[in-house]
């Protein structure tokens, strides 16, 4: 493959899906709603004796976006299906210690956890372990497996998990549907000192088809915008590592890594000044001329006491 391959997200994709509406390039301005709620997959992986049915195990670890509200587990049912294969965790076989918001629960051969407003940003986490399934038969649209997370009324998510597999095994490729981008992490400094703030966004991309000859990448975190233009890329790919830095007039300076291979992509903004960092923020990213490469969504951030920090 080229190098204007797509970016791949492999089997540690994490966090959370970086939008979920898509639009057109075109469309990228347009005042498209944020989303508020995503699924995201860290971990997909499964094994078995090919030759022993109903002897196969998987784990499957991700993370979630909810806006913060009240939940309690003990009285909300909670669904994973994956393809065919279904189990319902009954509201009744949730626990957890004190005040905890980190709920386990055990169905038969199956155990989940869910861990939701991780540091009191929109962030949640969850992990399902199962043992002894019958999975070969309840996966029939292997390599691409649909998952999907219903938790009481209040989240119903889905994305496409992309898997490699052998006879007795299946890990995780990518994280589908294509184009898609993905956030692990936010960290915003608010500094006293002007033009002394930054934002860190770590982010997973799989942009099939990209090509830094034609496309570009434009981006907006809350009130600060920045824009790679198509060609600027070009000379900044070394292999599967892409390094580049920019000036952006008027902002400050951006700087990104990202790996054609694994997708997954650090943008940092330095020297800007946000008199007002919103929380909760909306953040933008499209690459440019590429159909269907929008998104919008809004996240809850974590807030230090003397509020220099905000984390997701």
């Amino acid at each position: 493959m080229s190098t204007c391959r797509q970016f791949a997200v492999k089997a540690f994709l994490v966090v959370a899906v970086f939008g979920g509406i898509l639009a057109s390039a075109e469309e990228a301005q347009a005042p498209v709603p944020p989303e508020e709620t995503w699924l995201g997959i860290d971990i997909f992986r499964a094994s078995g004796n090919p030759r022993v049915t109903g002897k196969e195990n998987f784990l499957l670890v991700g993370t979630f976006n909810l806006p913060p509200q009240p939940l309690d587990f003990a009285s909300t049912d909670a669904v994973l299906t994956i393809d065919n294969w279904s189990v319902t965790i009954p509201a009744a076989s949730w626990t957890n210690k004190g005040k905890s918001k980190q709920w386990k629960a055990k169905v038969g051969y199956v155990n989940a956890q869910i861990e939701y407003f991780v540091a009191g940003s929109s962030k949640c986490k969850y992990r399902f372990n199962a043992t002894n399934q019958d999975l070969r038969n309840n996966w029939p649209s292997m390599p691409e497996l649909p998952v999907r997370i219903q938790i009481g009324t209040v989240f119903d998510e889905w994305v496409i998990a992309e898997v490699d597999s052998s006879p007795s095994s299946v890990k995780l490729d990518s994280v589908g549907p294509s184009p898609r981008a993905v956030i692990d992490t936010v960290s915003i400094k608010s500094s006293p000192k002007l033009n002394k703030d930054g934002i860190l966004v770590g982010m997973r991309l799989n942009l099939e088809g990209f090509d830094p000859a034609v496309n570009g990448l434009w981006m907006q975190f809350g009130s600060v915008a920045a824009e790679i233009l198509p060609g600027e890329l070009t000379d900044a790919m070394k292999g599967n590592v892409i390094r580049f830095k920019k000036d952006i007039f008027g902002v400050g300076k951006l700087s990104l890594m990202a790996s054609t291979k694994t997708g997954k992509t650090t943008i940092a903004l330095t020297n800007l000044e946000m008199p007002v960092i919103d929380n909760p923020m909306v953040m933008q990213f499209q690459a440019t001329n590429l159909p269907g490469a929008f998104w919008r969504t809004k996240i809850w951030m974590s807030v230090n006491k003397p509020g220099t920090q905000y984390r997701y």
